[in-house]
């Protein structure tokens, strides 16, 4: 959803001409003063605040602080497409965690950018063998137009049809380009991180299995039942790439559940397929499963913070012993499902998104494409 009563302001704008500057031309633009006393944080220019807009009209507000700003991108509607997340750290569930800050600028998820921002689409050619990422996550756009179409038969996106969940997901079609709808926080999740893998591999194939619902959470019982069908799975998987995880309760992530996580991701690296997991956004050194069970897990298994390393990570980052790798996941650009166009959702966009998701789709991706290479 758009929200109605706040705008995301570039904190460098707010710096400059400061809340009680941006109100004095809003008063004289005839709209009152608005905006509310707020901090701004100490980061740099690419980063935004959210501003409630209070007793003023968003629209106009939003025509004035443009005019005032030095580019238009500097003042934005804020899309919301998060929801409180309920429940979090419960065994039995994973969910993005620091989906709010952690996963976007401010409070909102994600930002929509420009499609120029996205680059070129690089070449999608027939190949006799080609690396495959089993992406377990919210589905692809596959038919977003900076998306390749299938050529000589190979699509880029094959949606795997053989599993069987075992609870019900919530996670509703994604909607064809130009249908106007709202997303749930996470529906435009694995769409981006297929793009960051088609800039990153652009050989490799996704393999899209469904366990993540429009809010970014996902049943443990359904990973379980994902990993253990790839592990049979007859076609080719280089790669598997699980973007979510929950915090350890009291250090314990013994349960029966977590268990056989552990022995899905065991049968799958004994197969010689890499197992990517992100680590999390929480700022912070506790552990985060699946991705704290990679150290233990032994070869092929990876966790990926954001970062250039363990003595450099992103703010946004959780971090400790158990993260094994480390890639900048911040303010990527990539693919959404949907844009704003006014105040509405149409057409297939472009986002700026930030989080340890994206870090370890990049890794992922770096993978396959030393596969194909190879």
């Amino acid at each position: 959803m758009i929200l109605s009563d706040r705008l995301l302001v570039r904190a460098e704008l707010l710096k400059n001409h400061g809340v009680e500057g941006l109100n004095a031309n809003l008063s004289k633009a005839g709209l009152g003063r608005p905006l509310p006393d707020l901090t701004i944080p100490e980061t740099g220019t690419a980063r935004y605040v959210a501003v409630p807009v209070a007793g003023s009209d968003l629209d106009a507000v939003l025509d004035v602080l443009r005019q005032t700003a030095d580019e238009p991108g500097d003042v934005l509607r804020d899309v919301r497409f998060g929801a409180t997340t309920t429940g979090a750290g419960k065994p039995g569930r994973f969910e993005l965690l620091g989906e709010k800050t952690g996963h976007g600028v401010a409070d909102a998820a994600w930002t929509p950018v420009e499609a120029t921002a996205m680059g070129p689409q690089p070449n999608w050619r027939a190949l006799d063998d080609r690396p495959v990422i089993a992406l377990l996550d919210s589905g692809v756009l596959a038919n977003h137009p900076w998306l390749p179409q299938p050529v000589d038969g190979q699509p880029f996106v094959h949606d795997a049809d053989g599993w069987a969940q075992v609870r019900a997901l919530d996670v509703p079609a994604l909607p064809p380009i130009g249908k106007e709808r709202n997303l749930g926080s996470h529906l435009g999740h694995g769409t981006f991180i297929a793009g960051i893998i088609r800039r990153v591999a652009p050989d490799a194939q996704v393999l899209s299995v469904k366990v993540m619902d429009a809010l970014g959470q996902v049943n443990e019982e359904n990973v379980i039942a994902a990993l253990e069908w790839l592990a049979g799975y007859g076609g080719r998987v280089d790669v598997v790439l699980m973007a979510f995880g929950r915090k350890v309760e009291n250090g314990d992530d013994s349960s029966s559940s977590a268990d056989r996580v552990k022995k899905a991701v065991d049968a799958l690296a004994g197969r010689g397929v890499r197992v990517v997991m992100s680590a999390g956004n929480d700022a912070t050194t506790d552990p985060v499963f699946p991705a704290c069970y990679a150290p233990l897990a032994g070869p092929g298994v990876t966790s990926v913070g954001g970062g250039l390393s363990k003595d450099f990570p992103e703010e946004y980052s959780s971090r400790g012993p158990w993260v094994t790798d480390w890639r900048l996941g911040g303010e990527v650009v990539s693919l959404m499902p949907l844009t704003p166009e006014g105040k509405k959702l149409a057409g297939a966009g472009y986002a700026q998104w930030t989080g340890t998701s994206f870090s370890a789709a990049i890794f992922a991706g770096e993978l396959a494409a030393n596969s194909s290479a190879s």
